[in-house]
């Protein structure tokens, strides 16, 4: 599923690193609202933490209609001291094979909320490599796993070198 280039993509600073899964849960169940009632089709989030940054999370909304509805939700949050600092950020459209890097963050957000809802929890770093290298090995098999995970590395630090970057850190 290639995905059109309609993002909207905000960065939210929370006032403590310790607000993310609140921030979290209540942006994505105000988003889920408005998926029901056809004001956008999806959404994802990604939460980074690069000290002395304040932590913010990167909220991506696909075929987001009204702005004004989100940010109702985003200033209930903002008027609470929770959120604060709001900034547009630019859509990831960066093409790997065919998906535009946004679509694999939106699909990644599925698979994060599939797991918590069928293991009622969320899962321990210990469980989560388990789970990577298993799916992974389904997906590929052994030898073509271990070249994913080798290119993942560079991929990564690249990645947090370019944030750093970007954050003048």
């Amino acid at each position: 599923m290639k995905m059109p280039l309609e993002w909207n993509v905000y960065n939210f600073y929370l006032s403590s690193i310790e607000l993310f899964d609140e921030i979290t849960e209540s942006l994505s169940s105000y988003a889920k609202g408005l998926i029901q009632s056809d004001e956008m089709d999806d959404f994802y989030y990604n939460r980074y933490n690069f000290p002395p940054t304040p932590p913010y999370l990167r909220f991506g909304c696909h075929n987001l209609k009204e702005e004004e509805k989100l940010m109702k939700e985003v200033d209930r949050l903002t008027d609470e001291g929770k959120i604060t600092r709001k900034e547009i950020a630019k859509p990831d459209l960066t093409d790997v094979d065919g998906l535009v890097m946004d679509c694999i963050k939106l699909t990644a957000r599925k698979i994060t909320e599939t797991i918590k809802a069928y293991l009622g929890k969320t899962l321990t770093s210990a469980q989560a490599a388990y789970l990577i290298h298993l799916t992974m090995n389904n997906f590929f098999g052994y030898q073509q796993e271990r070249e994913i995970y080798s290119g993942l590395t560079e991929s990564m630090k690249n990645s947090l070198e370019a944030a750093k970057s970007r954050l003048k850190i």
